[in-house]
């Protein structure tokens, strides 16, 4: 995997972590994308979806703190 997919990765795992709650509309991953991802890293919603998809498959990105 390039380095720097794998910080972008890293940095999408940190914000999930620290905003993501499950049943809570205003804090989905739609709203997270929309106001911390998009404004700072500029990523599209389907790569962001991609990106979340390879965080849950790979297990060392559970140990990123928020």
């Amino acid at each position: 995997m390039q380095y720097r997919r794998l910080k972008a990765i890293e940095k999408v795992a940190k914000v999930i972590k620290a905003h993501y709650e499950p049943q809570n509309h205003a804090k989905c991953y739609k709203q997270i994308w929309r106001n911390f991802i998009l404004p700072e890293m500029g990523l599209s919603y389907p790569t962001f979806v991609r990106y979340i998809k390879e965080i849950k498959h790979n297990k060392e990105f559970d140990t990123i703190k928020a």
